[in-house]
């Protein structure tokens, strides 16, 4: 989902609250690659941040292992 999809901004919470009505879920995940309105506003909403910064690195591959 991206932010403007629920007219609003990660930082202010409004794409959260869309994320947890459309999905039931015991614990969510924020994969972004800028630290103030990827991590810290997820982190804020409860969300568990991934920073991701490294074209090179294969995300998936990151992300399974982690489940």
């Amino acid at each position: 989902m991206i932010s403007y999809d629920v007219g609003g901004h990660k930082t202010d919470g409004d794409p959260y609250d869309a994320v947890r009505e459309r999905v039931d879920a015991e614990e969510y995940v924020m994969v972004g690659d800028s630290h103030e309105s990827d991590v810290v506003a997820a982190r804020e909403a409860g969300f568990v941040p991934v920073q991701y910064e490294d074209a090179e690195t294969d995300l998936f591959a990151i992300l399974t292992a982690m489940l």
